[in-house]
């Protein structure tokens, strides 16, 4: 499973959201931001290329329910082989 943010200003206002309940500051990833965004990018070419689920975070109206059906259709599945 993959969580992604495809909004890029989304993906911002998430950093800049966690500066709040972390110790590291979100100026820290904002300038990092480009070298962010293009890790994603691999990791979700890689998780098409094997078939994983991607989460988009900014199309999932809950990111918890969305992972939670995830994880019960992969149980299941494993449940049935």
């Amino acid at each position: 499973l993959v969580m992604a943010v495809s909004e890029e200003e989304r993906h911002k206002g998430m950093l800049r959201t966690r500066d709040a309940h972390s110790f590291r500051r979100a100026d820290r990833y904002l300038a990092a931001f480009p070298r962010i965004r293009a890790i994603q990018g691999g990791l979700m070419d890689r998780a098409k290329i094997a078939s994983w689920p991607i989460v988009d975070l900014s199309m999932v109206k809950s990111d918890t329910d969305r992972i939670k059906h995830l994880m019960d259709v992969a149980w299941n599945d494993h449940q049935t082989r």
